[in-house]
């Protein structure tokens, strides 16, 4: 038997046609403080929500927590949040909230810490013996 992915562990639990998996999670995981604006934006201007649909849209192949995980780190990676729309007011899809999420459907518990990019990683110290 196949390991379920996200998509179709989100489909399953939100009884959501597999054409809406996108804009559904896109919803149910846009940043809480970017949501007014959103909703106009998403109304004026949908191609602005067009890399994190395509987020979702990776993101709904993996099969664990650990997975999705690391393409959200590959993400922010190659996408930082850039603009004043999404950096400012937060419109934009929430990595957290996203993890969140991910880590019910996974039944999995999620720290409460968002995956860090590496760009913004502090650098490992190392001791070395002499």
């Amino acid at each position: 038997m196949e390991t379920p992915n996200f998509h179709d562990l989100f489909c399953a639990r939100y009884k959501c046609a597999p054409d809406d998996f996108e804009s559904t999670v896109l919803w149910q995981c846009v940043c809480p403080k970017g949501l007014p604006l959103a909703r106009v934006l998403w109304r004026v201007n949908p191609g602005f929500f067009l890399p994190d649909l395509e987020l979702i849209r990776q993101v709904g192949k993996t099969t664990s927590l650990d997975d999705l995980k690391s393409e959200l780190i590959g993400f922010y990676n190659w996408h930082p949040p850039s603009g004043w729309l999404r950096k400012r007011m937060k419109v934009r899809l929430s990595g957290q909230s996203l993890t969140n999420l991910a880590g019910k459907l996974f039944g999995e518990t999620v720290r409460d810490q968002r995956p860090v990019p590496a760009s913004r990683r502090q650098p490992e110290v190392v001791a070395v013996r002499a």
